[in-house]
């Protein structure tokens, strides 16, 4: 098929909203690259990526830089969309020694959109997106039930919970939300995972994650 990428946009994004929390960070604004990319036949993909210098060392100038020395340039020089699949799937994570992980995430699922693909693993085609995860996570586990039940009420299915808090606030947050979805997490009709953002040791892993089993994690 002769449809290969035409155009890829870049916006910068930052929403304000209110104070989130976790073990590495506190944000008042979500900051985030868009990426818009553009098919021939006039079909767009979207992708987004959130940067995190304390995650992979990147920043929202280097994605820009990463994905218009690196991405970009594989991908416009594609002539069929077989051979722009075949780029989107196979885009580098490492400029040497350098993590490209939120550049690429952002161009891949913009591909992946665009091309109406499926992601990794999973069974829905990208035209069936977005999916939204509801994210959780305060140090005042009243504050984080009273965020998940607006989550719920707003149709959301899909839940991570921040953790590295604080033991006892780990524990409190998770009770807090066991106790809204314990019953739907049994019968399939949520989900729930956690993100610790590197606040446990690597040897204590194990017995932590056996431990969120309970919880419905």
């Amino acid at each position: 098929m002769i449809d290969p990428p035409l155009r890829m946009d870049l916006f910068r994004s930052a929403l304000p909203m209110r104070p989130f929390e976790h073990a590495t960070a506190r944000r008042e604004v979500a900051e985030a690259i868009l990426v818009r990319l553009r098919t021939r036949s006039g079909r767009d993909g979207w992708g987004e990526t959130l940067p995190r210098p304390y995650v992979t060392g990147e920043t929202l100038q280097s994605v820009r830089e990463d994905i218009e020395a690196h991405y970009w340039p594989r991908l416009r020089a594609c002539r069929t969309a077989e051979e722009a699949v075949e780029a989107i799937r196979e885009l580098p994570s490492m400029e040497g020694d350098r993590p490209m992980l939120a550049a690429r995430c952002a161009v891949e699922l913009a591909g992946f959109g665009a091309y109406r693909l499926s992601l990794p693993g999973e069974a829905s085609p990208a035209s069936q997106w977005p999916g939204v995860t509801g994210p959780l996570g305060s140090a005042n586990p009243a504050r984080t039930a009273r965020m998940l039940r607006r989550m719920r009420w707003y149709g959301l299915r899909d839940f991570k919970l921040k953790l590295g808090l604080g033991e006892d606030v780990d524990r409190a947050n998770l009770q807090a939300v066991n106790r809204q979805l314990a019953d739907g997490l049994q019968a399939g009709r949520y989900s729930l995972r956690v993100d610790v953002n590197g606040a446990w040791p690597a040897e204590e892993v194990p017995d932590r994650v056996a431990d969120l089993e309970r919880y419905g994690v």
